[in-house]
């Protein structure tokens, strides 16, 4: 019995049996896999924010030498058009010189030929001056071709490549540091005064437990830049305010509301939990007013009346949730599709256990999703539930670095380590 090794069958074998002498890819050698897989924690962040820093800064980088190749194409291309245009001059005003001789010959010989007849030979003259004076405006125009050739454009400014922004990277600057991590460079990357400017205000967040002193919040309140400064005060407002005191607090809301009325509001927020953990119903009742008075901030993913409801529900008072949302009705609110996943979601923490994953599925898009993540492990932490604070926080790293998330992963990425300080 006979039979026939085809040849794709020994070509597996030899790759199987000499698999092990075989060099492995590097990304097969060496996967990364993706950060905070198994866990969270401030390792894992910390190098999950540096590469990603790493990256974006070569991008950049990519991108602005990109921008001076084109420019300088463009220049060249320039110059070359030039040049042509010169040459062309040059060739005209040859045609147009060869034309005036033949001219000036046909002059000549009309002159010769009239020398036996004086009357002949002025008639031909005046023809002979006549053909002349006809080429001179012809003469002139090739003259002024020849001293003024179609120049070349300037290229000094050609060449020099235009700033391409930066980007998302002064928020992710920011967050980087928020967090304490250490952020290398891409090389060739020179950056702007933005992203310097934004690291120093994100190490303003990494003050660790606290408390919070009083030349921490100074040096918030001296950064140059508004918005950045507007930041920092509401990241530390969010993150610390429960290590501070009253008066700092209400130092820190009063400045903020003379910089950004919505990050005053957004800000604000972050004293309801507190009240609501002391049992201070009063105070609550008349801060969630102010709230939902407020005007609605248009990057917001939820409303205000689906945080405050969040924010009782998380605090073990469904009923008075439910109460809230009822009353707001008749005054105008009502609660988007988003606004009910998200209370759904508090209504879970409440109860004991945290939300299921396929409870973040039916989000519009996976920039709420990300919100709700984001919004929970806020509210958690201003409720001292660390715990699911922890876990939000870790979901939401893990979400980012799916394939199938539709959204941008550096912005992302940034809006997590802005809110990590002191959860991991």
């Amino acid at each position: 019995m006979s039979f026939t090794v085809r040849p794709t069958l020994l070509l597996v074998a030899s790759v199987l049996l000499h698999g092990c002498s075989t060099q492995n890819p590097e990304w097969l050698a060496s996967p990364t896999g993706a950060y905070c897989a198994f866990g969270l924690n401030d390792s894992c962040l910390k190098s999950f924010a540096e590469k990603a820093y790493a990256d974006a800064t070569a991008r950049y980088v990519v991108a602005q030498s990109a921008e001076t190749a084109r420019l300088a194409k463009v220049a060249e291309q320039k110059r070359s058009e030039g040049a042509l245009s010169k040459a062309a001059s040059v060739e005209s005003l040859a045609v147009v010189i060869d034309k005036d001789a033949e001219s000036i010959k046909e002059g000549e010989a009309v002159g010769d030929e009239a020398s036996t007849s004086p009357q002949q030979q002025t008639q031909a003259e005046g023809e002979g001056a006549g053909k002349v004076s006809k080429t001179e405006p012809t003469d002139k125009q090739g003259d002024s071709r020849a001293q003024s050739p179609s120049q070349p454009p300037d290229s000094t400014d050609l060449e020099a490549p235009l700033l391409i922004p930066d980007g998302s990277l002064p928020k992710l600057a920011f967050g980087v540091a928020a967090v304490g991590a250490s952020p290398s460079d891409a090389d060739g990357y020179q950056p702007s005064t933005s992203v310097i400017q934004s690291k120093e205000a994100g190490a303003l967040l990494n003050v660790g437990p606290g408390p919070i002193t009083d030349t921490q919040l100074e040096r918030a309140s001296k950064i140059t830049d508004k918005a950045l400064r507007a930041d920092a005060i509401s990241g530390l407002l969010s993150l610390h305010s429960r290590s501070m005191s009253d008066n700092q607090v209400n130092t820190l809301l009063n400045e903020l509301y003379a910089l950004d009325k919505g990050q005053y509001a957004n800000a604000l927020i972050v004293k309801l939990p507190g009240l609501l953990s002391l049992g201070d119903l009063e105070r609550a009742k008349a801060l969630r007013e102010v709230l939902l008075s407020a005007k609605a901030s248009p990057d917001r993913a939820f409303s205000m009346l689906a945080y405050v409801a969040a924010c009782y529900t998380m605090a073990g008072m469904q009923q008075d949730a439910g109460a809230i949302v009822e009353d707001a009705t008749p005054k105008g609110f009502k609660l988007a599709s988003d606004d009910q996943r998200l209370i759904s979601l508090s209504i879970s923490v409440s109860n004991g256990s945290y939300p299921m994953v396929q409870d973040f599925w039916d989000f519009k898009s996976d920039e709420v999703r990300l919100s709700a993540y984001l919004t929970i492990a806020v509210i958690a932490r201003q409720l001292d539930n660390p715990a699911v604070a922890h876990q939000a926080v870790a979901d939401a790293v893990k979400f980012i670095q799916k394939s199938g998330a539709k959204l941008d992963r550096t912005k992302a990425l940034s809006q997590i380590l802005a809110v990590s300080p002191g959860v991991i």
